[in-house]
């Protein structure tokens, strides 16, 4: 199920006349498929839900009662957030990124000595998204005679990329007037347009990689070192303003406000990423799911824990907690956070396990692309035909040694379907080339070799070495963008493995420690009274009772790390290399490191607080 389904609901309610114009041009522009009027009154019956639930929890949990009241609000406004933030700028993400991929294919096509128009028709299939919308309507207005010119025909499109990308006119202009230019003045004029172009995208790209290094910084401070900071002061609070601060608020806080507000965070900073062209292992043609069994089984494990070590925090919150129980205390409410971690390993390193293969093979093919590129030039200088070249490029690999190599099992498995469903390449590209190799990256440079050879073989090799030269600059200019978010990547990810375990880990210990401290000198001043015949003497600094005991506060710090680990390692692994699901639980099965280091500094510091006290004041 797309999470997009979920507006079905407010498209059934009957109010059609509800709209607002404003939202549904910009809907309409990114092919969203529902309306305000759906995203209005899916909001609204979500928010409904959630308060209604909130109604009957009330009487039940306090920490229910707060989370029905906050996905109440958070529904509503994420349900309206979505399409017009975080889908609307995933959208516009890609048409700049076709944008780019339709001029570099223009150009190609006039370097042919092709006309311009001829051009758009030819490029017009190959495109996606919106501006194959665009360009589509653009043909077909010239078919029908409804514009006489290109030009005419582009005139209503120029405002609407202007706002979007300025120097995508700017290249198709150039493009118009190289078509007439003599040959010398067409490749010079080419050259300078591909440059410009190249240097405009790298530029908005260091520029987005600026930015978002700085809201990465931002993201760690909001969603790690103030909720961190909050528990430090946690001691305090409960001691001076017992009332303020309840397990119940406590809970609701580090379990569903902190972690919600990180996630929201981080997608929205995330949605402006470009350049990035993943694996889509999952349509290979060798993909198998991984089946609802496993994670069913995993889900009622970690119930089980997390039902245990709540049973236990409430039994000790109930008797009362004199902050001197030994290490294996904290074990049962430790468990509950384990064992989500444990079930986020498992399934990371089964999934990775069972694609591991494919992902690597897929990997691979994109890491010798140069050379296939080459190769591909090298042939089509000969002016063979694809399906000639495909073979030629096989038997090179074999004869060097490389027999084994994924680019000779993936050229074996097209030339099997080549033979098997009486297909031509061409036909096999528009079809089944995603399910035999599952890159965009590769795909995108197979058809477009296909249908240039289509057009004019005797030029297919300068053809071949332009394709070359454009998809090395795209695939450039994303690699130049990861270099720039190397630092923020880093920051994430000492963030998600080192600083927040060390810093909950010492939230923890420095609640304890403190909290024994006045306890402490609490009993001394009542012995000191008992000796000197004043009973009762006491500084009244805190009320033991109303102060949260260590295991509860384990129990909810655990779980909220848990949930700050997968959030970051989800906000790196998308800005790095986008929406990639194996790469995502590769970096989630080692990121879960940082829970080993929380439990090692929480149980070793516990067991020092308490040797501590007992050898220094007995």
């Amino acid at each position: 199920m797309n999470i997009r389904d979920i507006y079905g609901i407010g498209e059934m309610v009957p109010f059609d006349s509800l709209r607002i114009a404003s939202w549904d041009r910009k809907l309409r522009f990114v092919e969203f498929p529902y309306d305000s009027k759906a995203i209005l009154f899916t909001a609204i019956i979500l928010f409904l839900t959630f308060f209604l639930f909130n109604v009957v929890a009330a009487p039940i949990s306090e920490f229910l009662s707060y989370t029905a009241i906050f996905f109440a609000l958070a529904s509503g406004i994420i349900t309206l957030f979505y399409p017009l933030n975080i889908f609307y700028l995933h959208a516009i993400g890609k048409y700049n990124e076709e944008m780019l991929t339709a001029v570099m294919r223009l150009s190609t096509y006039v370097s042919m000595n092709t006309s311009i128009e001829h051009a758009f028709y030819q490029v017009t299939p190959e495109i996606h998204g919106i501006l194959h919308r665009q360009f589509t309507h653009i043909t077909e207005q010239l078919d029908r005679k409804q514009k006489t010119t290109l030009g005419d025909a582009l005139e209503p499109y120029v405002p609407i990329w202007n706002e979007h990308n300025p120097v995508f006119v700017k290249s198709i202009r150039l493009l118009q007037t190289a078509s007439y230019a003599s040959a010398d003045d067409r490749e010079k004029i080419l050259a300078e347009m591909s440059e410009t172009l190249l240097w405009n995208y790298t530029t908005l790209g260091k520029r987005y990689a600026e930015d978002l290094s700085n809201k990465a910084k931002k993201l760690i401070m909001l969603g790690v070192l103030f909720p961190i900071m909050m528990l430090m002061l946690l001691p305090m609070i409960t001691i001076f303003m017992p009332d303020l601060v309840n397990p119940s608020i406590l809970a609701f806080m580090y379990i569903v406000l902190f972690p919600m507000i990180t996630l929201a965070l981080s997608l929205n900073f995330a949605a402006k990423r470009v350049q990035v062209s993943t694996i889509r292992i999952e349509e290979s043609q060798e993909y198998r799911p991984m089946g609802k069994t496993l994670p069913i089984i995993l889900g009622l494990v970690v119930l089980g824990f997390f039902i245990y070590g709540l049973w236990d925090v409430i039994l000790i919150s109930e008797q009362g907690s004199d902050f001197s129980e030994p290490v294996w205390s904290l074990l049962p409410a430790w468990l509950a956070a384990f064992s989500l971690t444990m079930a986020v390993i498992i399934y990371g390193t089964l999934y990775t396990r069972r694609y591991s293969s494919l992902w690597n093979d897929i990997y691979q093919i994109e890491q010798d692309l140069p050379h296939l590129l080459q190769s591909f030039s090298t042939y089509q200088t000969l002016n063979l035909p694809m399906e000639n070249v495909i073979p030629e490029v096989v038997r090179d690999y074999q004869q060097f040694g490389f027999g084994n190599h994924p680019v000779v099992r993936a050229f074996e498995k097209i030339l099997l379907a080549l033979k098997t469903t009486k297909k031509n390449f061409v036909e096999l590209t528009k079809g089944m080339l995603t399910a035999l190799i599952p890159s965009p990256r590769v795909n995108s440079v197979l058809e477009q070799m296909v249908s240039f050879s289509e057009i004019s073989q005797d030029s297919s090799a300068k053809v071949a070495g332009m394709i070359r030269q454009h998809t090395l600059s795209i695939h450039k200019l994303d690699d130049y963008m990861k270099t720039l978010l190397s630092d923020t990547l880093s920051l994430i990810n000492i963030t998600t493995t080192m600083l927040a375990p060390l810093l909950s880990a010492a939230a923890v210990l420095m609640s304890i420690a403190i909290v024994k401290s006045i306890v402490f000198i609490e009993d001394q001043m009542a012995r000191i009274g008992a000796a000197f015949g004043v009973p009762n003497l006491s500084l009244q600094l805190i009320e033991v009772d109303n102060i949260i005991s260590p295991q509860l506060m384990q129990f909810i710090i655990g779980i909220y790390l848990v949930e700050t680990i997968i959030i970051l390692t989800l906000f790196a692994t998308v800005i790095n290399i986008g929406n990639d699901r194996y790469s995502l639980m590769n970096n989630l099965k080692s990121n879960m490191l940082g829970f080993f280091i929380y439990s090692a500094i929480l149980f070793g510091g516990y067991i020092t607080i308490q040797m501590f006290f007992q050898t220094t004041f007995g």
